[in-house]
């Protein structure tokens, strides 16, 4: 008999204990829900009334063209693990997300975006095709072959059908590093300027901001900015990368009023220079958070809740000033602030998060209510400009600020496998 597994979200709330097993075609005729790694912050990942189906075993490599650059993975396999075969053979992702830990199938469930998003777009425009196993059924989807399906699936959140594998093209590196530079800012006009002078020159683009400033009409950060090294001396093997694990589950958060602003002050200003030029390994630039195992166990018991909206960029400036002020105001800054202007690449997906704007980031450590009015006012903010909220990241959007900013969310509906389900489709749908 499969043993019974315990699986929670990344954000730990809501704090459910959701049953789980390895995936096995015996469970697709009860509610299930396709898992990955878990790395979805609110409840996209979790099915109460049912169980969810781990993918963890399905890692392998099915093929890899190293001609044209395409590969084909299991649905569970991370980026992290197609990022290790590839780069040998100079070779990297088109797209990838803040963590290299979450898996291929929930990138595509989430049809993830990068700091590459205003030149490349997000990580849908580069699938080939992908197999599913839909209705008990296994068929293959792409743009020419179950159409329909291939687009509902694209940020579909997992409720199309279990992914069973994907192919999708690569980009060209020449090694494993990054040409970076980090630059101070201090307005949001400021971070806008960077923004458009770097778009041509830089492929990847981000900015950390921090959310303490107590003068009005201030947004200090840091824009960094970079590029794939071209330099033929540098390596493309394996570098040992610094790691460090929390060990610790204590019951309060280490994100509190009294250590948020000591940590943004220090952290602004460990950069003495405006701007900082260097040679940054791939994962420190791509995925900084990684080097910490567990870091979410930093917030605590409780977890903690993402905002991540998406507004368009007329009148941007505006409307992030407004939720910036709300931030201030509540005393629940963080640590963990993204800023970053998007592309005008169409995403495929009907559900899709990714499309041209402004998106801001943010982690809050759970507070109770408090909390969660303040994400749910921030949501109203972005949808009321006609924005939108990030579902992989989202605990507690409303239904209506869900079909406000997906339209065709009813569309999805009629393509939704008849034996899955999720925590989050039930509260918006």
């Amino acid at each position: 008999m499969t043993k019974k597994k315990i699986y929670r979200s990344w954000g730990n709330y809501p704090a459910l204990d959701q049953n789980g097993y390895p995936f096995n075609k015996r469970y697709l005729n009860s509610s299930f829900l396709p898992y990955g790694k878990g790395r979805s912050y609110g409840d996209s990942c979790l099915n109460s009334s049912g169980n969810v189906l781990d993918s963890s075993d399905n890692t392998s490599i099915i093929s890899f063209d190293s001609s044209k650059g395409i590969i084909e993975v299991g649905s569970g396999a991370t980026f992290q693990m197609v990022s290790s075969y590839i780069i040998p053979y100079s070779f990297f992702l088109p797209v990838t997300p803040g963590t290299q830990f979450a898996t291929i199938g929930g990138g595509v469930a989430n049809d993830v975006h990068g700091k590459n998003h205003h030149k490349v777009g997000s990580f849908g425009n580069h699938i080939i095709s992908f197999k599913l196993i839909r209705h008990g059924e296994l068929i293959e989807c792409s743009r020419v072959k179950n159409s329909d399906i291939f687009y509902a699936t694209i940020g579909g959140l997992g409720l199309t059908g279990y992914i069973t594998t994907i192919k999708f093209n690569l980009k060209k590196i020449v090694n494993a590093f990054m040409d970076v530079e980090n630059i101070k800012f201090s307005s949001l006009e400021e971070f806008f300027k960077l923004s458009r002078e770097s778009s041509i020159d830089y492929e990847y683009l981000v900015s950390w901001i921090d959310c303490t400033s107590s003068s009005k009409n201030t947004c200090k950060g840091i824009f960094s900015r970079g590029n794939h090294s071209s330099d033929l001396k540098l390596s493309l093997a394996k570098k040992n990368k610094i790691k460090f694990n929390y060990p610790f589950k204590q019951k309060l958060s280490l994100v509190n009023k009294i250590t948020v602003k000591p940590f943004n002050y220090l952290y602004y200003n460990k950069q003495l220079k405006k701007c900082a030029k260097k040679v940054e390994y791939y994962e420190n630039f791509f995925y900084p958070l990684d080097s910490i195992s567990n870091w979410n166990h930093i917030y605590g018991s409780s977890g903690f809740l993402q905002h991540q909206s998406l507004v368009p960029k007329k009148n941007a400036t505006k409307i992030l000033s407004l939720m910036l002020e709300l931030i201030k105001d509540s005393k629940q800054g963080s640590f963990l602030v993204v800023l970053k202007v998007m592309g005008d690449t169409k995403s495929e997906g009907l559900l899709s998060f990714p499309s041209e704007g402004v998106t801001l980031a943010i982690d809050f450590a759970f507070r109770g209510q408090s909390t969660i009015n303040l994400v749910k006012k921030l949501n109203d903010i972005a949808v009321n400009a006609n924005g939108k909220v990030y579902p992989a990241k989202d605990a507690c959007m409303s239904s209506k600020n869900f079909k406000s900013s997906y339209p065709k969310w009813s569309v999805l509906k009629e393509f939704k496998d008849r034996n899955i389900d999720s925590d989050f489709w039930k509260r918006v749908s």
